[in-house]
């Protein structure tokens, strides 16, 4: 992949031929995912799925501090206990592993945690609210809300009107910032749409890549970038660009009208904070052949693309998956595996030899 240019892609998946073609009993060509690990009574509370440095994937049960190794045939090994996180009631809400099952860096409570079976080590804090995880083999990367937490090395939030850390990358024990996005809203605009919106331009899912990389993937629309450890984007992945709001797609104005009507029972902080946007990629996963891949969704249900950054082909192909929320994603010996938010949503996996049967569309 060229590390001294900038590369651009701007695509338009059309769907063409029966293989893609929609019916009334769904989509004809549809990637069916395969059920894994259904022995493990399933627990209340997240899961994560990753792999490590050896490309063997693992699957965390957060509220149970058990990770379990994915054997081949889609069972689960003996699981390796991790030391809890010492607070109470402390939700898991992003993990990564780095590179070895037994270190895992866990986000709970706005703090982020570094689990062993020995112990639990919280790391430095952020001046902004952490989001979301990755490591690669240039260390931890954390996707940040552009929030101020009053905590960090950067104590204040930027002023209005200046753009904001999206990325941090660590370094020693000081968080740098690696990516920056749109502009902090004034004051005035704190309470309205502008906030909301902000927030869903800035929610981010973290996918590790080769040579220290990240792979930055906008949560509610479809931009995807590479990033290198010093913070350039190397490639860029452009998309549907709209943000899809839940229930009826109401617009942001729909939104301030009903933030208005929820202020005086919930109070401001809700009104600050409230969002309805429809995730537009679910989850992503680089493989060993630096091939991405992404889980996302439209209107018509999900799909699952795989964009080669060397060739800059994107390629995609239905999903029958029903599950539309969260996923995380990790590529193994016998394939793609993911696994929802919810320990008891599901957790699947596709077969590379199903996989390299997707159709090849430039």
């Amino acid at each position: 992949m060229p590390s001294t240019r900038l590369l651009q892609v701007f695509f338009l998946v059309l769907a063409s031929g029966a293989a893609l073609a929609r019916t009334a009993e769904g989509e004809k060509g549809a990637l069916t995912p395969i059920p894994f690990g259904s022995e493990v009574e399933a627990a209340d509370g997240p899961q994560f799925v990753a792999a490590d440095a050896k490309n063997r994937p693992y699957l965390l049960l957060a509220n149970r501090s058990q990770v379990f190794p994915v054997l081949g045939d889609g069972s689960f090994g003996e699981p390796i206990a991790l030391a809890a996180i010492p607070e109470p009631d402390a939700v898991v809400r992003a993990a990564a592993m780095e590179g070895d099952a037994r270190i895992w860096v866990l986000l709970a409570r706005g703090r982020l945690w570094r689990a062993t079976p020995d112990e639990v080590k919280r790391m430095p804090d952020l001046a902004f609210r952490p989001d979301s995880l990755a490591v690669s083999g240039a260390g931890i990367a954390v996707g940040v809300l552009p929030f101020g937490t009053g905590k960090g090395a950067l104590a204040a939030p930027p002023r209005a009107g200046r753009s904001a850390p999206l990325l941090f990358g660590l370094s020693g024990d000081r968080w740098e910032p690696r990516l920056f996005g749109e502009a902090v809203p004034g004051r005035e605009e704190v309470e309205g749409v502008s906030y909301v919106e902000l927030n869903q331009r800035s929610s981010l899912e973290l996918a590790a890549g080769a040579k220290g990389r990240t792979w930055v993937v906008n949560r509610y629309f479809y931009l995807a970038r590479s990033v290198s450890p010093a913070g350039k984007v190397l490639v860029t992945l452009r998309g549907d660009a709209t943000i899809r709001q839940a229930a009826d797609d109401e617009s942001l104005d729909g939104i301030a009208g009903r933030i208005a009507g929820e202020r005086e029972r919930v109070g401001p902080r809700m009104a600050a904070l409230a969002n309805t946007g429809v995730n537009a990629i679910l989850g992503l996963a680089e493989a060993r052949d630096g091939r991405l891949y992404l889980v996302g969704q439209e209107r018509g249900g999900r799909f699952l693309d795989r964009f080669d950054p060397v060739r800059l082909r994107v390629e995609r192909v239905p999903l029958a998956l029903e599950y539309a929320g969260r996923l995380t994603m990790a590529a193994g010996p016998e394939g793609l595996y993911l696994a929802g938010f919810g320990a008891q949503s599901g957790r699947w996996w596709l077969p590379w030899e199903t996989l390299e049967a997707i159709p090849k569309r430039a």
